[in-house]
Protein backbone atom coordinates (compact mmCIF):
# COMPACT_ATOMS: atom_id res chain seq x y z
CA UNK A 1 0.00 0.00 0.00
CA UNK A 2 0.96 3.46 -0.99
CA UNK A 3 1.16 5.00 2.67
CA UNK A 4 3.57 1.72 3.90
CA UNK A 5 6.17 3.62 1.55
CA UNK A 6 6.22 7.03 2.88
CA UNK A 7 6.18 5.49 6.02
CA UNK A 8 9.25 3.66 5.78
CA UNK A 9 10.70 6.67 4.20
CA UNK A 10 9.93 8.93 6.96
CA UNK A 11 11.41 6.26 9.69
CA UNK A 12 14.72 5.32 7.45
CA UNK A 13 15.47 9.05 5.82
CA UNK A 14 14.88 11.30 8.84
CA UNK A 15 18.59 11.19 9.61
CA UNK A 16 19.59 12.60 6.46
CA UNK A 17 18.36 15.76 5.31
CA UNK A 18 18.48 15.92 1.62
CA UNK A 19 18.01 19.89 1.02
CA UNK A 20 19.47 23.04 3.33
CA UNK A 21 17.38 23.84 6.05
CA UNK A 22 15.52 26.83 4.65
CA UNK A 23 14.31 25.00 1.30
CA UNK A 24 12.79 22.40 3.43
CA UNK A 25 11.22 24.96 5.37
CA UNK A 26 9.45 25.84 2.54
CA UNK A 27 8.99 22.72 0.34
CA UNK A 28 5.54 21.35 2.88
CA UNK A 29 4.27 25.05 1.42
CA UNK A 30 5.29 24.80 -2.65
CA UNK A 31 3.82 21.17 -2.96
CA UNK A 32 0.58 22.77 -1.12
CA UNK A 33 0.66 25.96 -3.36
CA UNK A 34 1.27 24.35 -6.63
CA UNK A 35 -1.82 24.91 -9.73
CA UNK A 36 -2.48 21.51 -10.48
CA UNK A 37 -4.00 22.26 -13.90
CA UNK A 38 -0.68 23.80 -14.85
CA UNK A 39 1.14 20.36 -13.86
CA UNK A 40 -1.22 18.55 -15.72
CA UNK A 41 -0.61 20.36 -19.12
CA UNK A 42 3.25 20.81 -18.89
CA UNK A 43 4.37 17.64 -16.85
CA UNK A 44 3.71 15.41 -19.48
CA UNK A 45 4.97 17.40 -21.99
CA UNK A 46 8.36 17.05 -20.20
CA UNK A 47 8.15 13.65 -19.96
CA UNK A 48 7.24 12.72 -23.11
CA UNK A 49 9.94 14.74 -24.62
CA UNK A 50 12.52 13.53 -22.16
CA UNK A 51 11.77 10.04 -23.24
CA UNK A 52 10.65 10.14 -26.30
CA UNK A 53 13.08 7.57 -27.76
CA UNK A 54 12.29 4.60 -25.26
CA UNK A 55 8.53 6.04 -25.78
CA UNK A 56 9.08 5.35 -30.08
CA UNK A 57 10.90 2.07 -29.08
CA UNK A 58 8.43 0.87 -27.09
CA UNK A 59 10.46 0.60 -24.14
CA UNK A 60 7.77 1.92 -22.38
CA UNK A 61 5.02 -0.06 -23.59
CA UNK A 62 4.90 -2.21 -19.86
CA UNK A 63 3.04 1.39 -18.44
CA UNK A 64 0.28 0.68 -20.98
CA UNK A 65 -2.92 0.61 -18.56
CA UNK A 66 -0.84 0.53 -15.22
CA UNK A 67 -0.54 3.36 -12.83
CA UNK A 68 2.82 4.15 -12.00
CA UNK A 69 2.59 7.04 -9.03
CA UNK A 70 5.77 9.25 -8.21
CA UNK A 71 6.19 10.19 -4.51
CA UNK A 72 8.14 13.59 -3.42
CA UNK A 73 7.83 13.01 0.43
CA UNK A 74 9.17 16.18 1.26
CA UNK A 75 7.14 18.70 -1.08
CA UNK A 76 3.95 16.74 -0.30
CA UNK A 77 3.28 15.62 -4.04
CA UNK A 78 2.29 12.03 -5.75
CA UNK A 79 2.16 12.47 -9.51
CA UNK A 80 0.02 9.24 -11.47
CA UNK A 81 0.94 8.13 -14.50
CA UNK A 82 0.06 5.84 -17.43
CA UNK A 83 0.96 5.07 -20.98
CA UNK A 84 -1.18 5.77 -23.62
CA UNK A 85 -1.03 5.46 -27.48
CA UNK A 86 -0.24 9.29 -27.32
CA UNK A 87 2.42 8.94 -24.68
CA UNK A 88 2.51 9.40 -21.10
CA UNK A 89 -0.45 10.99 -19.31
CA UNK A 90 -0.84 12.16 -15.95
CA UNK A 91 -3.72 10.20 -14.10
CA UNK A 92 -6.51 12.80 -11.74
CA UNK A 93 -5.17 13.63 -8.32
CA UNK A 94 -7.45 10.46 -6.99
CA UNK A 95 -6.32 7.88 -8.97
CA UNK A 96 -4.42 5.39 -7.34
CA UNK A 97 -1.37 3.92 -8.12
CA UNK A 98 -0.56 0.32 -8.45
CA UNK A 99 2.99 1.08 -7.72
CA UNK A 100 4.64 4.22 -6.40
CA UNK A 101 8.09 5.03 -6.05
CA UNK A 102 8.95 7.48 -3.04
CA UNK A 103 12.23 10.16 -2.32
CA UNK A 104 12.77 13.05 -1.57
CA UNK A 105 13.48 16.07 -3.62
CA UNK A 106 16.87 16.34 -3.89
CA UNK A 107 17.52 12.09 -4.73
CA UNK A 108 15.35 12.42 -7.73
CA UNK A 109 17.59 15.43 -8.89
CA UNK A 110 20.70 13.72 -8.10
CA UNK A 111 19.52 10.65 -9.73
CA UNK A 112 17.53 12.40 -12.67
CA UNK A 113 21.41 14.62 -13.22
CA UNK A 114 23.22 11.50 -12.95
CA UNK A 115 24.98 12.57 -9.58
CA UNK A 116 23.81 9.91 -7.37
CA UNK A 117 23.44 5.89 -9.26
CA UNK A 118 19.48 4.67 -8.78
CA UNK A 119 20.64 1.33 -7.79
CA UNK A 120 22.63 3.16 -4.82
CA UNK A 121 20.04 5.08 -3.81
CA UNK A 122 17.86 2.23 -3.99
CA UNK A 123 19.84 0.18 -1.94
CA UNK A 124 20.39 2.63 0.39
CA UNK A 125 16.24 3.39 1.10
CA UNK A 126 16.72 6.89 -0.23
CA UNK A 127 14.35 5.86 -3.55
CA UNK A 128 11.54 3.13 -2.07
CA UNK A 129 8.97 0.90 -4.50
CA UNK A 130 6.32 0.59 -3.19
CA UNK A 131 3.89 -1.46 -4.54
CA UNK A 132 3.83 -3.64 -7.60
CA UNK A 133 7.48 -4.47 -7.53
CA UNK A 134 8.39 -6.20 -10.17
CA UNK A 135 6.51 -3.56 -12.08
CA UNK A 136 8.93 -0.37 -9.79
CA UNK A 137 11.98 -2.30 -10.90
CA UNK A 138 11.27 -2.66 -14.18
CA UNK A 139 10.55 1.30 -14.65
CA UNK A 140 13.78 1.92 -12.19
CA UNK A 141 15.54 -0.60 -14.48
CA UNK A 142 14.18 1.54 -17.85
CA UNK A 143 14.88 4.88 -16.10
CA UNK A 144 18.80 3.55 -14.96
CA UNK A 145 19.44 2.69 -18.62
CA UNK A 146 18.40 6.09 -20.15
CA UNK A 147 21.67 8.11 -21.43
CA UNK A 148 22.47 11.15 -20.11
CA UNK A 149 23.54 12.48 -23.42
CA UNK A 150 19.61 11.65 -25.20
CA UNK A 151 18.21 13.96 -22.59
CA UNK A 152 16.37 17.08 -23.83
CA UNK A 153 19.70 19.77 -23.53
CA UNK A 154 16.67 21.81 -22.15
CA UNK A 155 16.53 19.81 -19.31
CA UNK A 156 20.55 18.80 -18.45
CA UNK A 157 21.75 22.50 -17.70
CA UNK A 158 18.67 23.11 -15.03
CA UNK A 159 18.93 19.52 -13.87
CA UNK A 160 22.93 19.95 -13.70
CA UNK A 161 22.88 23.69 -11.93
CA UNK A 162 20.11 22.25 -9.53
CA UNK A 163 21.99 18.93 -8.33
CA UNK A 164 24.92 20.91 -8.11
CA UNK A 165 23.16 23.41 -6.06
CA UNK A 166 21.84 20.70 -3.54
CA UNK A 167 24.92 18.83 -3.13
CA UNK A 168 26.96 22.07 -2.41
CA UNK A 169 24.66 22.96 0.38
CA UNK A 170 24.33 19.49 1.88
CA UNK A 171 28.14 19.62 2.43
Amino acid sequence: MFTSGIHRLRVLGSAAPSLPRAGRSLLPLLGAARPRWLEQKILPGILNRALHEPLACGDLDFLTGRRLGISILDIGILWVFTRTTGGLVMLPAQAMPEVTICGRTADFIHMASRREDPDRLFFQRRIIIDGDVELGLHTKNLLDSLEWDDLPRMLRAPLLALSGFLARENH
